[in-house]
């Protein structure tokens, strides 16, 4: 053994006998409280309040070894969203970039959550439904837990020594699994948008449909595999591949056969979008609508801007006549709960369609 190399396995043996013997529990959740809070700013249209934060997120957050860890997807994906809505295309497209690049370096983080329990039905959910349109699915709103614990770390020390690797102890970690995966997708679609007609030739991509699509991403027969099913669509819709995106966004509205999910909505409006690529304009009318009943059920304030926008502009294209009626509905629904971010825009659209119809 060289002089160089025995230092070295001394100094692993060293960070290995000074690790603490369990999993240390952190009882802090990740993303933070003020992620949601920054989030919230945004919602309630305060963009420069909610940019203010989110630029502070990016320079927090879990670190793995040298690198940030997937709580950081969130505020680089969210800053991104922020700035995109703010008109500033570039800046917002750099910060979906570091949300993507986190994702190709854990492509398979989710293989190491400790799932607790499975979905069930969620009657509270049940009790609310949006007014302004009906449902022509049939499904079962699902209740999943808040946050699940995650593992981050080395759990073979002496493979890792071996092999040369840093170690790192073992630890858990309480994460919103649910908002990473769907800032991971906002990340990809929003990164396709920008880049338009230049996405499928774009490196990250290219990277990104070739590491989603690669072996198992969720452990095996899990439920949690529609994610992973989400994110390859996403990906694969970014790349031209529709016909195989809206197949595996199809596979990922439902878990166990039954439930809706968080996520569902987001499956639903990229399924309206590629019905609108294609020029189905029947399909996308029908397809948006159930997009933004599931982002209402589910409170994802951004996919019901977002289907009822489209929905909008589906219907113009496809020659219906008068205002896209949940416009109005919806609008109002998001100013008496303080939405601004949601109203303003459904108000712009309801503006232009009342000028284009004298």
């Amino acid at each position: 053994m060289t002089l160089t190399a025995g230092k070295s396995l001394a100094a692993a043996v060293l960070a290995l006998l000074a690790a603490p013997a369990a999993f240390a529990q952190l009882g802090d959740e990740v993303p933070h409280a003020s992620y949601y809070a920054a989030m919230q700013s945004f919602y309630s249209g305060e963009y420069r309040t909610a940019g203010r934060e989110l630029s502070r997120e990016t320079q927090r957050g879990i670190r793995a070894g040298q690198t940030r860890w997937i709580d950081s997807i969130c505020y680089y994906a969210m800053f991104g969203e922020v700035l995109y809505h703010q008109g500033r295309n570039a800046d917002a497209l750099a910060q979906f970039d570091e949300a993507c690049q986190l994702l190709l370096a854990y492509p398979n983080w989710m293989l190491q959550v400790r799932f607790q329990q499975d979905p069930r039905p969620d009657v509270n959910r049940t009790r609310r439904a949006p007014t302004w349109v009906r449902s022509h699915r049939t499904f079962v709103l699902g209740q999943f837990s808040g946050t699940e614990q995650v593992l981050v770390g080395d759990l073979n020390a002496q493979q890792t020594i071996q092999t040369g690797g840093v170690y790192r102890a073992p630890m858990l970690f309480r994460v919103n699994v649910i908002e990473v995966v769907r800032m991971s997708a906002l990340a990809i679609r929003r990164r396709s948008e920008i880049l338009g007609p230049l996405a499928a030739q774009d490196p990250i991509t290219k990277q990104l449909s070739a590491a989603l699509s690669a072996g198992n991403l969720s452990p095996a027969n899990h439920w949690s595999g529609a994610w992973i099913d989400l994110l390859r669509g996403v990906a694969q819709e970014g790349a031209g591949k529709l016909d195989e995106a809206d197949n595996l966004l199809g596979r990922s509205l439902v878990i166990n056969g039954q439930f809706d999910h968080p996520l569902t909505a987001v499956a639903l409006l990229e399924q309206g979008r590629i019905a609108a690529m294609k020029g189905d304009t029947q399909r996308g009318a029908r397809v948006f609508a159930e997009a933004g009943y599931s982002a209402f059920y589910f409170e994802d304030y951004d996919v019901l801007t977002e289907a009822t926008i489209n929905g909008w502009l589906n219907h113009i294209v496809s020659g219906a006549a008068g205002i896209y009626p949940p416009l109005d509905p919806i609008a109002a629904w998001a100013q008496n709960n303080r939405l601004y971010h949601v109203s303003t825009k459904l108000r712009l659209a309801q503006g232009e369609s009342l000028l284009w119809l004298n």
